[in-house]
């Protein structure tokens, strides 16, 4: 599992499958290496969040903690380690900045509650929905550097239809209100001002779990015995009376 801020592993969580972060949300990413699961994706989840991730008293062997590819300790069954953001952020901003131009067969901008398993089933990550930040995941994109990345939330989004588009496009807003967009054309994206207040009723680590399931399922694995030794040895015991 990699357990990583904007700043810091992007690429490396990028290469395990887990969407770019921009460098001004206050999100961490939790990309998992090599999952068991289809349900175990990757998630982003806010900077205030305190992570706490134990080692399964029924795991097969002991775990290994590295900090950046240094500090390598061990971890064993029943031990957890707790993961949390800085208080003193190092600020850096910039702004206007324009994307190259991509291809692909679409493009999905959604919000930490809107269009989520949509989202995740085109390749993004998830996002917590506490996380203020926009989502930007490409539909079968013709390059692999075009890669799902997440914004932060107050960024003005400006998407134009090349001029040299084989065709026009259309948008649709939330699968309705269907409108085509000539070459040239260009449509901008933004959050609104006027946020929802929403009641939780558990704490964010806790209720991260249970969302999960909701979205997509849940992200629980169960573990299969494996009686085929005890079997196999049995059958020596039986062969060497004989």
């Amino acid at each position: 599992m990699i357990v990583s801020t904007p700043t810091g592993s992007t690429v490396y969580a990028a290469a395990a499958g887990g969407s770019m972060i921009h460098p001004n949300v206050p999100a961490i990413m939790i990309t998992p290496i090599c999952p068991h699961s289809l349900t175990f994706q990757p998630i982003v989840v806010p900077a205030g969040v305190e992570l706490k991730i134990t080692l399964s008293p029924e795991a097969r062997n002991t775990a290994w903690v590295s900090l950046d590819g240094r500090k390598r300790q061990e971890i064993r069954h029943g031990d957890s380690i707790t993961i949390a953001t800085s208080c003193y952020p190092l600020g850096s901003a910039r702004t206007g900045c324009q994307a190259p131009p991509s291809r692909g067969d679409g493009m999905i901008v959604s919000t930490p509650t809107g269009s989520t398993v949509y989202a995740a089933a085109a390749g993004g990550s998830l996002l917590h929905p506490n996380g203020p930040a926009i989502m930007i995941t490409p539909i079968c994109p013709h390059s692999l550097t075009f890669q799902p990345i997440v914004v932060p939330a107050g960024v003005e989004l400006k998407i134009t239809l090349s001029p040299e588009a084989r065709n026009t496009a259309w948008v649709s807003l939330d699968g309705r209100k269907r409108q085509e967009i000539r070459h040239g054309d260009s449509i901008t994206i933004a959050t609104s001002c006027y946020l929802l207040p929403s009641i939780c009723i558990s704490d964010p680590v806790n209720g991260l779990r249970a969302w999960r399931s909701v979205c997509i399922g849940t992200c629980t694995r169960r573990r299969k015995k494996q009686a085929h030794f005890e079997e196999e040895e049995e059958a020596a015991e039986d062969g060497e009376e004989g």
